[in-house]
């Protein structure tokens, strides 16, 4: 990031977290952004799309599954709280799994938690919901042996407020399962990581360069002015996700990985991999590359799953 964008990216931090009428104002903005985003019935379909095309690439092969971890390391849940929960979807999945006798879940979202409650009555399981500000949320005390929270975190601005609540919420045996984007604050990409992504871009047919969820075709990426990014919380202090965390958290296992893939291969683009043997074997030789950039440390990773533990010094009030 550059001292200019740098200094203007800290600035809009410092100015949601000092001026409450401001973080309002840009948190209803939030809110219609995404309502916007999500009842987009052809954007909707085409990630769809996307997302077939994605297992049957197998872009996650490596990726921890939570299920698998907490038996690996025999770690027996029984109830869970889920932050930033949308429709539902992982704490019904890991009920229907085992994990976990009840959960609790959390969002501001009151349409998808509407929806959330539909889907688990029908489903007849225990799950109880709640409409609340992640960033300003009061969690009961001791209350939890499993908080989940996925591809959340890089939206939310007052991350040591809700990492100590995480702390103070969880039983003296809890976990906090972390999957989330950890790369550069407000997508200010480093220069190794644009430039490896341009060079690859510049390289890749154009057929594979197509985003069908932008209907656009994506020839070089650029960096963004702080601020006008998607919405105002996107990003937002991602970088600084895991350095706050692990102040009161301690690793049990992790897995950090995509260096250039989520810019060279970004959602709206992986069908278009699967149209011929040709195809596939360039997204194998960008996953390959994309491991191996992280591996090396050649570039950091821009996203992570983490299993964590409270730090046994933590203070529970």
């Amino acid at each position: 990031m550059n001292n200019d964008k740098s200094i203007k990216a800290d600035k809009i931090i410092n100015d949601l977290l000092n001026n409450p009428s401001l973080y309002q104002e840009m948190a209803e903005k939030e809110g219609q952004v995404w309502g916007q985003v999500f009842s987009d019935e052809n954007r909707s379909q085409q990630v769809k799309i996307d997302q077939e095309a994605a297992k049957e690439l197998r872009l996650n092969r490596d990726v921890l599954n939570l299920t698998a971890l907490l038996r690996r390391h025999k770690i027996k849940p029984t109830v869970g709280c889920s932050l930033a929960c949308g429709s539902g979807r992982l704490e019904r999945q890991l009920l229907l799994q085992g994990i976990c006798q009840r959960f609790h879940g959390i969002d501001l979202a009151a349409d998808a938690l509407e929806e959330a409650r539909k889907i688990a009555k029908q489903q007849q399981l225990d799950i109880t919901y709640e409409q609340e500000d992640i960033n300003t949320i009061q969690l009961e005390r001791q209350a939890y042996d499993l908080v989940v929270t996925q591809n959340c975190l890089h939206h939310v601005l007052r991350l040591e407020h809700l990492a100590d609540e995480i702390a103070k919420a969880l039983k003296p045996d809890g976990v906090l399962w972390i999957h989330d984007y950890i790369g550069e604050t407000q997508f200010q990409y480093s220069d190794e990581r644009l430039e490896i992504a341009n060079k690859i871009l510049a390289v890749l047919p154009e057929k594979l360069r197509f985003n069908h969820v932008n209907n656009c075709q994506t020839n070089k990426i650029f960096v963004k002015d702080p601020g006008t990014l998607i919405s105002p919380f996107e990003s937002i202090r991602s970088q600084e996700i895991m350095p706050i965390f692990l102040n009161k958290f301690d690793i049990i296992e992790k897995f950090e990985f995509n260096s250039i893939l989520h810019l060279v291969c970004p959602v709206g683009t992986r069908s278009a991999f699967l149209h011929s043997e040709e195809s596939r074997s360039i997204f194998e030789l960008l996953f390959l590359l994309d491991r191996l950039l992280v591996d090396t440390g050649i570039i950091l990773p821009a996203a992570g799953q983490y299993l964590l533990k409270p730090k046994t010094l933590t203070i529970i009030n």
